[in-house]
């Protein structure tokens, strides 16, 4: 799934993550703030030249990544997502992002030099884009470089890395050597773009690569809360690769689009317009049960699509608020769908937030994917004859009113208008 307006997190898409594998040290364990940040500026401009020049050396690019992410505040989830690197220097690479959802969702990128092809797969949809480029275009695509922004592989794959670190960090520590798994590292804390706080290992031994690094963003959800990954870097050496490691097979299934990043955030549930409303039950956070076909003939069903840590999601639940309040005793039923979270999870938002009406849990995601849903937020309308009316992406104010406008026209009345 991904939330419209953080869309970082596949992920994605979606795609992107568990606890620290191994760790050796804990993260709550700083060094003091008055840390020198002229050294740490020189310390770390020293060991990013020396890396960039160690990766020139190479004949290629060899790296795995394991990361994860955790969202503290309310009911903090945890995923984990797998990404690996094979690139050789100005000709073939092969970039695979794995994140551990359910379904799972890969994204694969090949390039052979001339041309890039991305394919995109989460068990319902397998999507194909191929684009003209060479390594130092694959970020340039909207979907890759959301999937990677957090992961390091961004800083990896930008041609000039030296340059590229130096000139977005700020308030720069050096914390000294501290001992990893992998290694005795140099470790480093700085601020990233003005937005973040990032932690930063690069090995102490005669090849100075990222060992590790945790980067915290705090939210503007209202919440205080902060989003941590965390990656862990291994770095292989297997060059040559063999020929199918540059392949991907897109025969059968898969459906050619011209850009993964608009698709998935279009979704194709708007070819559900006209189609009837799915017979599925799902229950609500009391462990009533809810057949949707139930209202077909009988009334308008207005479904919003949601999740506790989708901020755009949670914030439009004032006007859903508002739009019960308006279109009470017109024969509207709302529902707030929540997607793919567990009924403790939704429970303890509900009573900590006072969210009210009635809350329905597609923990498996049947709904959203019996309705072709890859985006929140999300308002479905069903009309009055059982088959869906309208889908509304986005939580603007222009959103906003064309729900209360496509509302309005399956009553037969005139839209009242929104306080804001």
């Amino acid at each position: 799934m991904f939330d419209q307006y953080n869309l970082q997190r596949l992920l994605l898409l979606g795609l992107i993550i568990t606890a620290v594998m191994h760790p050796a040290i804990s993260l709550a364990q700083q060094a003091p703030a008055s840390a020198d940040t002229n050294a740490g500026i020189v310390e770390l401009d020293r060991l990013t030249r020396r890396m960039e020049a160690h990766l020139r050396s190479l004949p290629a690019l060899d790296v795995a990544v394991k990361q994860s992410w955790s969202l503290d505040g309310l009911s903090a989830p945890q995923g984990s997502c797998q990404l690996s690197l094979q690139a050789n220097h100005e000709g073939p690479f092969r970039l695979e992002i794995r994140a551990a959802q359910k379904p799972p969702v890969t994204i694969t990128c090949v390039g052979d030099g001339r041309q890039i092809t991305r394919a995109y797969d989460d068990g319902m949809h397998r999507l194909v884009s191929r684009r003209d480029g060479t390594f130092d275009d694959l970020t340039a695509d909207h979907l890759t470089a959301s999937c990677l922004a957090g992961s390091g592989l961004d800083i990896l794959c930008q041609t000039r890395i030296h340059q590229r670190m130096m000139s977005q960090v700020s308030q720069v520590q050096y914390l000294g050597t501290a001992a990893l798994p992998q290694g005795e590292t140099h470790h480093f804390r700085y601020r990233w773009e003005g937005s973040s706080d990032v932690e930063l290992w690069i090995s102490a031994s005669d090849t100075p690569l990222l060992t590790r690094q945790t980067r915290t963003v705090s939210l503007d959800d209202g919440k205080q809360q902060k989003l941590t990954m965390v990656s862990d870097y291994q770095w292989n050496r297997r060059d040559p690769w063999p020929p199918e490691t540059f392949r991907i097979d897109t025969t059968g299934d898969f459906v050619k689009v011209a850009d993964l990043y608009a698709y998935l955030l279009e979704g194709a549930a708007r070819g559900m317009i006209g189609q009837a409303v799915p017979a599925i039950t799902l229950r609500d956070t009391r462990d009533k049960e809810h057949e949707l076909t139930q209202y077909t003939g009988k009334s308008v069903l207005c479904l919003f699509f949601w999740t506790t840590w989708a901020t755009a999601s949670t914030q439009q639940k004032a006007e859903v608020y508002r739009l019960m309040d308006d279109f009470a005793g017109d024969a509207v039923v709302f529902y707030a769908v929540n997607v793919g979270e567990s009924k403790e999870t939704v429970v303890e938002f509900v009573k900590q937030t006072g969210f009210k009406g009635i809350v329905l849990l597609d923990v498996d995601q049947e709904l959203v994917h019996a309705l072709r849903i890859t985006s929140l937020p999300v308002c479905v309308l069903i009309g009055k004859d059982g088959k869906v009316s309208a889908v509304h992406l986005g939580n603007t104010e222009e959103d906003r009113e064309l729900v209360r406008r496509d509302l309005a026209a399956l009553r037969g009345r005139e839209a009242p208008k929104s306080d804001n």
